[in-house]
């Protein structure tokens, strides 16, 4: 600003003119620090004439930026002092050193605080760099000419030797100052970092075993940070459980590890989990937690949740436990306790350590068949159903396997509440815990008073069934029967009707028998003929419908079981419903043991019979001898016409074995032997030989041999048919000699021409040994000449056996001619 007349300029009220009477004036401001200091001026009181020149004007600007140079440089030093004084003050509390590197001359100066923490005073780089631990020392060095190559800032911990000789870590930042572009100098920073390295080594040795403590951990482990509910980290048995690996699960949220629809639920009570007792075991609905897995399946879970302060800040801490096993091992529970509750059977559980072994609970089963209720029988040992009915067998058996704990089942007599006896199968079951050691004993009872009866009367009919066996008549058998229907089985009625031809006769009717009992029944519309003709037993419990005759009386209610075609049973009851399942099956087994004894019966009457039929045809027939021998080959028949032939008595052959009856050779071959092993496995044999008589002579004869066998094909002995062939060989060899000693020659031909016998006389008559002619051809023989018409004649005789042709020829001799 220039002013070289203020008074003529309109400056007369400025104070400068009015008090110093100031009238000219050049100045401007002086910037310092980016901001305005002051103002540098010249004023005087003489006006000019003239303005101020341009070098005036620029030496005063000149002036103007000097000063403010000055005055920043001032500042600056004022704040290098003052901020220097600060950091010596911050760095003298911290145990932080400050050292300057001169790069052109190697100089290295420490300050105090560094020279006290190395216990030395390294003045160059090289007596630095000895002082670095020898682990560390290649990368320093390699670090410092890396910094100096590109002039960016270094930071590093590393280990010195202090002057001690101990091993102290420090941390140290450097940075380089340029010139021209060039560095010429490195400030540094250190602190003594011993105490925060082997902080941090605690704490990754902490960290390691609280990682392998993590992946150790047999159940799942989710570990969620305190703020943000992400899974932070995690273990290898919370990836099995998961389905996924352990990175995959790391960022989830711990909302995502449930079932979307009970997202807000598992908020919930992970906050009571972390405000409480840490436990989840259910929702505030009352269901189980649950995972979901990555196929999206739920798997019920157990949650322990707690915040646990780790060395790098609070963490969620939840262990997931599987309770699938457990939560499947309740359901079986719950369904086997229902299942015991509705079980038809009684069921008990006593306990063995409390005096006398009381029963602790008692299922639905036990109260419908004892009558006892439940507060009635819970408190007693089981021994109270016997009442004073304790001496039987089964108890000492029963005390026995308790005392032992060993499984025991008996059938004991108990009684219901009201005094009625039943039969009770007992079984008891000794229970064990996990270790090993005794529970409880279970019992398990079932109501067996019919299986009982149905013994007693099963017993009841093997008795009658032998006592059948013995009778030797189809009546008495019969009679037998209705006896024991009406005294064993205790039916109101017992008849039995044996069939003769198309009618009924009675055999026997005990009990309620009416008044007027047919004696006969013909085949008609009857309950007994529809039983045989169906083979089906026959109920009646209405009789209004029959009309048949018979007056029934006071009988409720009929059966009528068939005795296959030998006739029909009937038993009859006074009162409804009439029969239970378990006495007709018991009267079906009687009749079939009935019908049994019939049949055999009726066999050996049929036997009988037969055996005497034969023994008029074979005593008839005087060239045939029958023979029965047993699978040892002993005689054990001997008719009249064996005796006939063989010359031996019946006392003498029966037990013999029928091989005496061969010659020696034939039984030294094992001819006899081989017969009857051959007529048990064909079904047959035969044999045309030699037989020998008592006295030791020789007949010639025919045998066959079968096999005798039952209806079921077992194998009871074997029939022997022996054929006395004396005259029909004598007849045989008065043929065969004479042809033999004839002048023809008799051969036979295959129907080929093929000669298959030759007599003797060919060699006589012909010139030709007759072992020589077998096997050779007619033909081959024959005059050529002759050939074709004979063979025309004898073809034609081959197509029509019973046709006897005649032709004449020349046949070649044994000389050829």
């Amino acid at each position: 600003m220039t002013v070289t007349n203020a008074g003529e300029a309109g400056w007369d009220d400025d104070p400068a003119y009015d008090f110093l009477n100031l009238e000219t004036y050049i100045g401007g401001k002086v910037i310092a620090d980016g901001e305005v200091y002051g103002t540098l001026c010249f004023a005087g009181t003489e006006p000019r004439e003239q303005s101020f020149s341009e070098t005036e004007q620029s030496l005063i600007s000149l002036f103007q930026r000097w000063i403010g140079y000055e005055i920043d440089r001032k500042i600056a030093q004022t704040n290098r002092r003052e901020q220097q004084e600060r950091l010596d003050m911050v760095l003298s509390g911290t145990g932080t050193g400050i050292a300057e590197w001169d790069l052109r001359t190697d100089e290295v100066v420490w300050d105090e605080t560094f020279q006290e923490n190395f216990g030395r005073n390294p003045e160059t780089l090289e007596a630095f760099t000895e002082i670095v631990h020898p682990d560390d020392r290649d990368r320093v060095e390699e670090r410092l000419d890396e910094m100096i190559e590109t002039g960016e800032q270094w930071d590093d911990a590393f280990r010195v030797i202090t002057g001690s000789g101990e091993v102290a870590w420090y941390g140290m930042r450097a940075i380089p100052v340029c010139e021209d572009g060039e560095p010429v100098k490195v400030l540094a920073t250190g602190t003594d970092a011993t105490e925060r390295k082997q902080r941090e080594q605690a704490l990754a040795e902490s960290r390691e075993r609280y990682e392998t403590l993590l992946q150790a951990a047999p159940d799942p482990v989710f570990v969620a940070d305190d703020v943000t509910g992400e899974i932070v980290e995690t273990n290898a048995a919370a990836a099995a459980l998961r389905g996924e690996p352990q990175e995959e699960i790391i960022g989830r949220h711990l909302t995502e590890l449930h079932p979307s629809d009970k997202t807000e639920a598992h908020k919930a009570a992970f906050t009571r989990a972390l405000q409480c007792d840490g436990q989840i075991t259910e929702l505030s609905d009352g269901t189980q937690p649950k995972l979901c897995t990555v196929d999206d399946e739920t798997v019920p879970v157990e949650i322990a949740a707690d915040t646990v302060d780790l060395p790098d800040g609070p963490v969620i801490y939840s262990v997931f436990r599987d309770v699938s096993e457990r939560v499947e091992n309740e359901r079986e529970l719950e369904l086997k306790e229902r299942a015991m509750d509705e079980a038809n059977v009684g069921i008990t559980i006593s306990d063995p350590y409390t005096p006398d072994n009381p029963i602790i609970y008692v299922n639905q089963g036990f109260v419908d068949q004892t009558g006892y209720s439940r507060e009635e029988a819970v408190g007693l040992n089981c021994r109270f159903l016997q009442g004073d009915d304790r001496d039987q067998q089964a108890l000492d058996t029963l005390r026995e396997a308790v005392m032992d704990e060993e499984p025991v089942t008996v059938d004991l007599r108990n009684y219901r509440r009201n005094g009625e006896l039943f039969w009770n199968r007992l079984s008891v079951t000794p229970v064990y815990d996990e270790t090993g050691t005794l529970a409880n004993y279970i019992g398990i009872q079932q109501e067996v008073t019919e299986e009982k009866l149905r013994e007693q009367r099963l017993r009841a009919l093997h008795e009658t069934t032998r006592e059948l066996l013995q009778t030797e008549e189809v009546n008495d058998a019969a009679t037998v029967a209705a006896d024991v229907l009406f005294e064993e089985l205790d039916v109101d009625l017992a008849g039995i009707y044996l069939r003769d031809g198309d009618e009924l006769v009675q055999n026997t009717v005990l009990g309620a028998v009416p008044e007027q009992v047919p004696e006969r029944i013909e085949r008609g519309r009857t309950p007994l003929w529809e039983a045989i003709e169906s083979g089906d037993t026959v109920v009646h419990n209405e009789f209004a419908d029959l009309d048949d005759g018979i007056d029934r009386e006071e009988l409720a209610a009929t059966a009528y079981f068939p005795i296959q075609n030998h006739g029909a049973v009937i038993v009859g009851a006074l009162d409804q419903p009439g029969l239970s399942k378990t006495d007709r099956k018991l009267i079906e087994v009687l009749v079939g043991n009935l019908v049994a004894v019939l049949d055999t019966l009726k066999r050996q009457h049929q036997l009988r019979d037969e055996r005497e039929q034969f023994r008029l045809l074979t005593e008839s027939v005087d060239e045939y001898a029958f023979i029965i021998v047993d699978e040892a080959s002993r005689i054990e028949t001997w008719d009249q016409s064996a005796q006939n032939i063989f010359g031996y008595d019946s006392e003498a052959a029966i037990g013999m074995s029928v091989g005496q009856l061969h010659p020696e050779t034939d039984r030294e071959s094992g001819l006899p032997k081989r017969l009857i092993q051959q007529a048990r496995i064909a079904g047959e044999s035969a044999h045309e030989g030699w037989q020998v008589r008592a006295d030791g002579t020789e007949f010639y004869a025919d045998t066959h041999v079968a096999p005798l066998e039952t209806d079921d094909g077992e194998v009871q002995g074997y029939a022997m048919i022996v054929r006395d062939m004396t005259d029909r060989r004598q007849r045989e060899r008065r043929t065969e000699l004479f042809v033999q000693e004839s002048d023809d020659v008799v051969s036979i031909l295959e129907p080929d021409g093929t000669f298959s016998y030759v007599s003797g006389s060919s060699e006589r008559v012909l010139g030709h040994d007759p072992d020589d002619l077998l096997g050779e051809n007619f033909f081959d023989y024959v005059h050529p000449g002759d050939r074709e018409p004979v063979m025309e004649v004898f073809f034609s005789s081959t197509d029509d056996p019973d046709s006897v042709v005649r032709s004449e020829c020349r046949f070649e001799s044994g000389a050829g001619e």
